[in-house]
């Protein structure tokens, strides 16, 4: 096991590499001039040139590049060319408020789905199963930006149940809301996943035989049916999880919620190399940690599965 993680670490690098290469390269080609919008519309070309010069955007894109990625490799993520604030404190400040929204939309999305999921599976084609399904294809096709939108006007604006946007004095009550948002398209995607793995075991020959001993329909399902649907539901979960912590960039958007999200949309939006690439990097790895993750729990589910 060890070195089966050991090699798949080792592959990671030149996947790190290559994604930050691919986004210097997008965002040098993305229109705009983030020294034009620092001064302004009516700044003079010359003042313009001091600014670029000065903050090495007149540099060639390699010694841009490889300016960027030494201040990775060295822990130092350097400034943002916008705000002109370090970075890593940027991210250390904003990761826990993205950390305790992701937990919150996963666990949501989890229970949600994988409960919606069983009970579609154990009534299939009849009329609980088709509502559900209807239900959920709709979290799948409708974009999460309108559910934030209808969320706010209608749970903030008309009902009152949460004072304000944002994270106010950091307490849960200003988290569930964006979490119920942030995870409403997974807990649709885990609960058909969930319905189709358990639609296949229920139809295997063990549990025939168990219901067949005469054992009770709950001991069947919860014993012997939901264990052996655990790893692509495990799957789907683990990619869920690094999207949550990635930051969900529209939903920490559109709630005014300061995470990581909100901080890379902002970058994004202002060509903030120095931003961008430490936070692409940041996410690439969260996307090889959850699949190596998922990987090792195959083992933990299945002892047949071995990484010999």
């Amino acid at each position: 096991m060890l070195v089966y993680v050991a090699k798949r670490l080792l592959q990671a690098i030149p996947v790190l590499f290559g994604v930050s290469l691919l986004t210097f390269i997008m965002m040098i080609m993305v229109p705009g001039d983030p020294a034009q919008k620092l001064l302004g519309q009516r700044a003079s070309p010359e003042a313009v040139q001091e600014l670029r010069t000065r903050l090495g955007l007149n540099d060639p894109p390699v010694q841009q590049y490889v300016r960027i990625m030494g201040n990775i490799v060295r822990g130092d993520l350097g400034r943002s060319v916008i705000t002109r604030e370090r970075v890593i404190d940027e991210m250390k400040n904003r990761f826990p408020v993205t950390l305790r929204l992701a937990l919150l939309a996963m666990l949501f999305s989890t229970v949600t789905g994988v409960v919606v999921g069983i009970v579609a599976a154990l009534n299939q084609n009849r009329f609980l199963d088709r509502a559900l399904m209807f239900v959920t294809l709709t979290g799948i096709s409708v974009p999460v930006f309108w559910y934030a939108l209808i969320a706010i006007l209608l749970v903030v604006f008309q009902l009152r149940w949460v004072p304000q946007t944002g994270i106010g004095d950091g307490s849960l009550a200003y988290y569930w809301l964006p979490a119920f948002v942030l995870g409403t398209r997974a807990s649709a995607f885990i609960a058909r996943i969930t319905r189709s793995a358990m639609l296949e075991v229920i139809r295997q020959d063990y549990i025939r035989t168990a219901h067949a001993k005469g054992l009770a329909k709950r001991t069947v399902t919860l014993k012997h049916a939901v264990r052996n649907i655990a790893i692509p539901v495990v799957t789907v979960i683990g990619l869920d999880l690094a999207s949550f912590i990635d930051g969900a960039f529209l939903t920490e958007y559109v709630f005014n919620i300061p995470g990581l999200g909100r901080y890379g949309l902002t970058a994004l939006l202002n060509r903030d190399l120095p931003v961008m690439i430490p936070l692409v990097i940041y996410t690439a790895t969260l996307y090889i940690a959850a699949n190596l993750l998922v990987d090792v729990l195959y083992g933990v589910i299945d002892p047949r599965i071995r990484y010999d």
